[in-house]
């Protein structure tokens, strides 16, 4: 539970968990490191934050637990700082774990979104040795090793990308022909990929988000781990 003092004797009592959220599967999880790297390079994480990359990133003998996440919570919370460390940590510190150059690819419902959390994560990279390409809609950087982090706009088009993790922020969104022919498919070739999907609440046209959210309630309903991890912040 988390306090936190109004003034004048009041306070306001609440909790970082999420109201739902997937079964464990595992006690060993890559997200204290992300909380470590995001101190280091760029802000301490939250208590949620550091909640939500310790499931997300859970993982047995060093493979991951999971092939895909969803992460749901209201506005302004600070989910563009967790997909930021995340990045940042995978192109870096999970590189060097896994001994081979990954690749990362963030994606935002609109195009300014992932340019944006680029402009403030190349900079970190760049004082680590990473080479910046800056032509809006086209942003990446290389790093040392080859591990590559880009940026592309939510649009059906992203045939011959192959990724280890994808970064998917505002889901609700993203039309099934994006996610499901586009997106989903660039980690199809790469060994234990993880595809990360971060949203505030949809509505009923959200097909996506509504189809993978509808599949995490059932596994947490049935008491059996998933394939899919869910958090999620709601009333």
């Amino acid at each position: 539970p988390l306090s936190l003092s109004l003034g004048e004797g009041k306070e306001l009592v609440g909790r970082s968990e999420p109201r739902l959220e997937s079964l464990r599967i595992s006690d060993s999880s890559y997200g204290e490191l992300v909380a470590e790297w995001s101190a280091r390079h760029l802000k301490p994480l939250m208590p949620w934050q550091i909640h939500v990359a310790d499931g997300l990133l859970q993982h047995l003998e060093g493979q991951l637990c999971h092939a895909e996440g969803l992460v749901s919570t209201a506005r302004q919370q600070g989910k563009s700082v967790l997909l930021k460390a995340l990045a940042g940590f995978w192109v870096t510190h999970m590189a060097a774990l896994r001994g081979d150059p990954q690749t990362v690819l963030m994606v935002a419902n609109k195009l300014d979104r992932s340019s944006a959390m680029f402009r403030d994560l190349a900079p970190v990279l760049e004082a680590m040795g990473g080479k910046a390409f800056w032509s809006y809609g086209r942003e990446e950087i290389r790093m040392p090793d080859g591990s590559l982090l880009k940026i592309a706009a939510a649009v059906p088009n992203q045939h011959g990308a192959s990724v280890d993790l994808l970064l998917v922020d505002e889901l609700w969104s993203i039309s099934p022909a994006v996610m499901f022919d586009a997106l989903r498919p660039t980690m199809i070739a790469r060994p234990n990929p993880l595809g990360a999907y971060f949203s505030t609440a949809g509505d009923e046209s959200s097909t996506v988000m509504l189809k993978l959210r509808e599949s995490a309630i059932a596994a947490i309903d049935e008491g059996r781990p998933a394939k899919l991890y869910f958090a999620e912040w709601s009333p």
